[in-house]
């Protein structure tokens, strides 16, 4: 069960599984329409469809997987961009604090930073100091 739900995950990041067609192009204010929607799973499955990835829309999966309550995929897709989106890359420390200061539960809020940190070896210095500075503002003794 746990292995298929991983497997699904993944698929659904490099866009298979979706119910966007292969062919479908969706602009980034598209997908920000949908987050104001709060069609968050729409969201999620729309971002392979991007015509252009930007930070915007980059946050605005974050703050859909966040509301989805699944903090646990957030440090893939950080992973995943920091990755294959390089042009993304200088700017990921934005969305590590709009994590940090998202109206999401506090323990969901951990784990996605928790994640963020578990995937951190492709993120630049400056995001790395920022999930540090999160670390301390959540009280996460652990990993400050």
């Amino acid at each position: 069960g746990f292995a298929v739900c991983r497997i699904n995950v993944v698929k659904h990041f490099i866009g298979q599984a979706t119910g966007f067609s292969a062919s479908c192009r969706l602009s980034p204010a598209e997908l920000l329409a949908l987050q104001k929607q709060q069609r968050y799973e729409e969201v999620c499955e729309a971002w392979p469809c991007l015509e252009d990835f930007t930070l915007e829309a980059f946050s605005a999966v974050v703050d859909a997987l966040l509301a989805l309550d699944r903090p646990e995929d957030v440090g893939l897709f950080f992973y995943k961009a920091a990755v294959n989106l390089s042009h993304l890359r200088p700017n990921l420390y934005q969305s590590i604090r709009a994590i940090e200061q998202s109206q999401a539960p506090m323990t969901c809020i951990s784990i996605a930073l928790q994640e963020v940190f578990r995937n951190r070896d492709p993120l630049d210095e400056r995001s790395r100091q920022e999930l540090l500075v999160a670390f301390a503002r959540t009280n996460d003794e652990k990993y400050a």
